[in-house]
């Protein structure tokens, strides 16, 4: 009996954990699904033994393939003599400059060793600048031998196939398990560049996604890192790609090199250049430099300082590990504008970025309509004051840029005399450079000039000509600056340029730490100097983009989609539209013409081609490629001043019906303009800047008005409008035409609809733009899109519900509606069934249970009938009765259960038995059965009952 209740117990909780297991795995799978696409950068890799990567084909793997010390695969380590620690600081730079010196430090102390994996030998390649090289080489243990502080950095030539197939670029191995391994991981369809370092007791990484960086065709990119032991219990890794910091380990992150003895250190078979090394952790400031100078001068740089007694540029410190400044990150940010309209911030940035000005109080705003020409408000000194600037910049808008532009509208009253005012003075340790477009000498003759001053004192000083800045009084001038990565400085005058000098420094080398605008005023000085529109950009602007900006103004030009005014320098005309490179480009457009067939699915969650049309209709092409998280992965973001998506023309010509639907955020207005930003916008027309001739389109309102569709054969014109004007909320607006009529939907609800008598057919659009008006000057749209959906058939109402979730989900069946109300009722139905299988368990277990606990009553035999009798007060047996009669008088076993029907209560009990609890006899079927539940009659085994 307890054997069997063991059983029953084992049997209910082994139920018990299958069903549950089971009926929690639809939701882990869902959970885990996820988690795919999320667009998180960040790569895990699992290691190897020996902490190598799987995966790795470049790696070494046999002994014929090691040479001295380790292999990188991690086989047996060769005993070396130990290097010797080098006191202060040390740097190896490597130009591969030519076939005889492709193992030669540029300093002469730490050359190279060359490694051959089968046919993977060191040869000569053509590089970045001038010579590299290709294959393996081996690197001076000595250099990562006991270090506190590490920086590396090299050029290395891939694509993104390529990369796909590459392992580890760079493997240190030390003799007690330490490693240091830079490398490309994949995961999916993203590629990216890790970087891994180990002490032989923790592990730290730090990785960043380059798949948007590298392309499809092999191209140079340039890699580096550093790490630095800040304290005995904290320390920092920093990756850089094309000179600009992108990645860094957790402060809470530890891992020890001081103790590291480097056995092996080698390049893994890569196309190299310019690769250099030193035991301190160089700001970026320093990175960039050093990618943007040939690696024998900036050598010689650094050699200069650490002769000088300086560690680096400013870190005023010999000893690594000693008191340096952190690192320099560049701000990111699209461009930063400042119009003084404010009149209680009136140093606050127009553009996204915030990056507000500090306007100082000897600073005051003047209305400029008092002035030759009205540009708003401006910003003036007071006069009988000489402050020591007017305008101070947030640094950053400079400081570590690769590149950046300057541009600013002066006014300057009545005749000057020895003015020396700069318009822009940048300042920092490793250099200071000023602009000074209208300076002038005491006989009033014009010397203006761009001068580059260094940390030592030498100065590179070039004038602009006379005739450029002749009217730089008592009138309005736009000045404008482009500094390059490579040090080319461009003075552009009124939007002509007028001066190019060679600094041959780059700005990002130079770390600006004070940016001021019109410094240097004198007290002797009676001009006054108004400035107004002051703008920066972390790019060089082309000499169309800087026409612009002097033509139609700052406001304008961050707002609109603008023609180029000519090279003229004062346009081409109020009314006249000439077209400009990007408008060049879009006449040029010769992607074959595609249709609809069947869907055209755009949804950016291939991050290698955005753009890629999900239906393999039509692909889109990008300007101002740049992703954000979308409605379930990523969305397209645009800037609203070049960011737009346009479609090959033919996606919708001969058609007599269509439907355009996509998801959208807006981010609202971005100028005070007159113009809505147009959502989508499908226009034929004779060129880019010519007037639409037929159109469809959508816009957004202007925070007023609301969603509006157009739609325009050239003769015929139809209108919808919807009062929404939601910002930063993911909407899906729908449009549908068919059978003559036209209907805007906002999410799944139909909110206008409107009778039609435009031929769709005719439209025959050519210039399909997403993001990007037709009409040229119209304002792009501010916000992101997702999930863009076209066809030539329109949906219906119950089908337009479909696609709320996205196109993936709409195609699978996969209904935004119906997909909640079925993954709630699938789990209902789960735990219903669960708890039902559980209950049936229980209710059979305790059935069982009880069972074995109760006693079964025994039953006396049955008296055998005897042959021949017939007694009147015995009920006559059945066959069956018998058949159990005569079972019972041979000895068989009954094991049937004993049943009982109730009788009378007067029913008197013949042979009553004093030691039963309750009284039972056996009465004829005749008798009624009626009354309390004390006394019953036995009835047959086999449910038989004569009395019914």
């Amino acid at each position: 009996m307890k054997m069997k209740k063991q059983s029953a117990r084992s049997i209910l909780s082994l139920l018990l954990v299958l069903l549950l297991t089971v009926s929690f795995f639809p939701l882990y799978a869902s959970a885990d699904t996820d988690t795919e696409g999320s667009g998180a950068s960040s790569v895990t890799d699992t290691l190897g033994p020996s902490g190598t990567y799987p995966d790795c084909p470049d790696e070494p793997t046999s002994e014929s393939d090691v040479s001295s010390g380790s292999d990188s695969s991690g086989g047996d380590t060769v005993d070396t003599p130990e290097p010797e620690d080098e006191p202060g600081r040390i740097q190896a730079g490597y130009a591969f400059a030519g076939k005889d010196s492709l193992t030669v430090d540029v300093g002469g102390k730490y050359p190279l060793s060359t490694k051959t994996f089968g046919s993977a030998t060191l040869s000569a390649v053509t590089g970045y600048r001038e010579g590299g090289m290709s294959g393996y080489v081996s690197l001076d243990n000595t250099l990562f031998t006991k270090r506190e502080q590490l920086s590396l950095g090299f050029w290395t030539k891939f694509s993104l196939e390529s990369a796909r197939s590459k392992g580890t670029l760079l493997r240190v191995n030390g003799k007690d398990g330490e490693s240091i391994n830079l490398g490309f991981t994949t995961q999916g369809k993203t590629v990216s560049l890790r970087l891994t370092v180990n002490d032989g007791k923790r592990e730290v990484s730090c990785n960043y996604d380059v798949t948007e960086i590298l392309t499809a065709e092999e191209a140079w990119s340039h890699f580096a890192f550093t790490y630095r032991k800040a304290t005995d219990s904290v320390s920092q890794l920093v990756l850089y790609v094309n000179g600009k910091f992108i990645a860094a380990s957790q402060t809470t992150s530890f891992v020890d090199l001081s103790q590291m003895k480097a056995s092996s250190v080698a390049l893994q078979g890569v196309v190299a250049d310019e690769l250099y090394i030193t035991n301190f952790a160089l700001e970026s400031a320093k990175i960039s430099s050093m990618m943007n100078q040939p690696i024998a001068t900036f050598y010689a740089t650094e050699q200069k300082e650490i002769e000088g007694g300086g560690s680096s540029g400013d870190s005023g410190s010999e000893t690594p590990g000693g008191d340096e400044k952190p690192p320099v990150t560049a701000l990111v940010y699209p461009w930063a504008g400042y119009f003084f309209e404010g009149s209680y911030n009136a140093g606050a940035d127009s553009g996204s970025s915030n990056i507000s000005a500090m306007v100082d109080n000897d600073c005051v705003r003047i209305d400029s309509a008092n002035l030759v020409e009205k540009f708003g408000h401006g910003i003036v000194r007071r006069e009988g004051n000489a402050p020591a600037y007017y305008l101070k910049m947030d640094s950053r808008l400079v400081q570590a840029q690769n590149s950046f532009s300057f541009a600013c509208w002066v006014f300057r009253s009545g005749d000057s005399k020895a003015n020396e005012e700069c318009l822009l003075e940048l300042g920092g340790s490793e250099g200071i450079l000023r602009f000074a477009p209208y300076a002038v000498g005491a006989d009033g003759v014009s010397v203006a000039y761009v001068e580059y001053t260094d940390s030592r004192g030498n100065i590179q000083h070039g004038m602009i000509p006379s005739n450029a800045s002749s009217a730089a009084t008592g009138a309005w001038v736009h000045y404008t600056l482009t500094v390059a990565y490579n040090g080319a400085i461009t003075v552009y005058v009124n939007g002509v340029a007028s001066a190019v000098f060679a600094s041959g420094v780059s700005p990002a080398a130079l770390n600006y730490e004070d940016c001021r605008v019109v410094t240097g005023a004198s007290s002797s000085d009676p001009t006054r100097t108004v400035i107004d529109e002051v703008y920066f950009a972390p790019q060089v602007l082309s000499a169309a983009e800087v026409r612009k900006i002097h033509y139609y103004g700052l406001q304008r030009y961050t707002t609109e989609v603008l023609p180029d005014p000519g090279s003229g320098g004062g346009g081409v005309g109020p009314g006249v539209l000439a077209p400009d490179d990007t408008d060049i480009s879009e006449d040029a457009y010769n992607k074959i013409g595609a249709i609809a067939n069947g869907f055209i699915g755009t949804t950016f969650d291939d991050r290698v081609a955005v753009g890629r049309d999900w239906n393999n209709s039509a692909d889109a092409t990008v300007t101002g490629e740049r992703l954000t998280t979308g409605i379930s992965s990523y969305a397209l973001s645009m800037d609203g001043s070049s960011s737009f998506l346009r479609y090959p023309m033919g996606i919708l010509d001969g058609v007599t019906s269509f439907t355009v639907s996509l998801s959208y955020s807006w981010a609202g207005t971005t100028s005070a303009t007159t113009r809505s930003q147009r959502l989508f916008d499908f226009s034929r027309k004779a060129s880019s800047v010519s007037e639409p001739t037929a159109y469809i389109y959508l816009e957004t309102g202007l925070g007023f008005g609301g969603l509006k569709f157009g739609m325009s054969d050239g003769i015929n014109s139809t209108f919808l409008t919807y009062d929404y004007n939601e910002t930063n909320t993911w909407t899906r607006v729908t449009v549908t035409v068919a059978n003559g009529m036209a209907t805007l939907y906002v999410n799944d609800q139909a909110v206008d609809s409107v009778a039609t008598n435009v031929s769709v057919s005719s439209i025959c659009p050519n210039f399909c733009y997403v993001g990007r008006s037709g009409v040229k000057g119209d304002p792009l749209f501010k916000g992101a899109v997702d999930e863009i959906y076209i066809s030539n058939t329109a949906l219906s109402e119950n089908e337009v519900g479909k696609w709320m979730k996205g196109i993936s989900a709409a195609i699978n069946g996969e209904d935004l509606n119906e997909d909640d109300g079925w993954s709630t009722m699938i789990i209902v139905i789960i735990v219903v069934a669960v708890l039902l299988v559980i209950g049936v368990v229980v209710t059979v277990v305790l059935m069982i249970t009880k069972r074995e606990k109760k006693p079964k009553a025994e039953i006396p035999p049955m008296p055998s009938p005897r042959p021949g009798m017939n007694n009147a007060s015995e009920p006559v047996l059945g066959p069956r009765s018998a058949r159990r009669a005569r079972m019972e008088a041979e000895g068989a076993e009954s094991e049937a259960t004993m049943k009982f029907r109730k009788v009378k209560d007067d029913t008197a009990v013949s042979v009553p038995d004093p030691s039963a609890t309750t009284e039972f006899r056996k009465v004829t079927p005749d008798e009624p059965a009626e009354g309390e539940t004390a006394v019953f009659r036995k009835i047959d085994t086999d449910n038989s009952d004569s009395t019914k």
